[in-house]
C-alpha cells in the first residue's frame, strides 16, 4: 500500500511485514541520487578545470572590426515583451519592425 505521505507497508495475507517511508525505507529507492558517486573515479592527468580554454592557433578573420556590436539586430522580425500573469498571457508591447 502506498500513502499520499510516501509511506509504504507490505502486507502478506493482510498482515504487515514492512512499512517505512518510500525516499528513505525503501530499497532501491524511489527517488535515487542524481549521480552516484564513483568512488574509483579519477580525473584525467591531462585534464583541464577553466571553463574556456584558449585556442593558441585561433585567429581573427582579415576582415574583423571589434567596433562593430556583438550582435546585429535583425529590423525584419516581430518581437514581443509579455508577462504571465497566474495561466494568462498578457501581451504588454508590440514593436514591430518591416523592412
Amino acid at each position: 500500500m502506498h500513502s499520499p505521505n510516501n509511506s509504504f507497508q507490505i502486507l502478506i495475507d493482510d498482515e504487515v511485514v514492512t512499512e517505512g517511508s518510500l525516499l528513505e525505507d525503501f530499497h532501491p529507492s524511489v527517488n535515487p541520487a542524481k549521480e552516484i558517486d564513483d568512488p574509483n573515479d579519477s580525473k584525467p592527468e591531462t585534464w583541464v578545470d577553466e571553463a574556456q580554454i584558449a585556442d593558441p592557433t585561433a585567429v581573427k578573420p582579415e576582415d574583423w572590426d571589434d567596433n562593430q556590436p556583438f550582435q546585429i539586430v535583425d529590423e525584419t522580425v516581430c518581437s514581443f515583451n509579455c508577462v504571465t500573469v497566474e495561466t494568462t498571457i498578457l501581451i504588454e508591447h508590440v514593436i514591430g519592425r518591416h523592412a
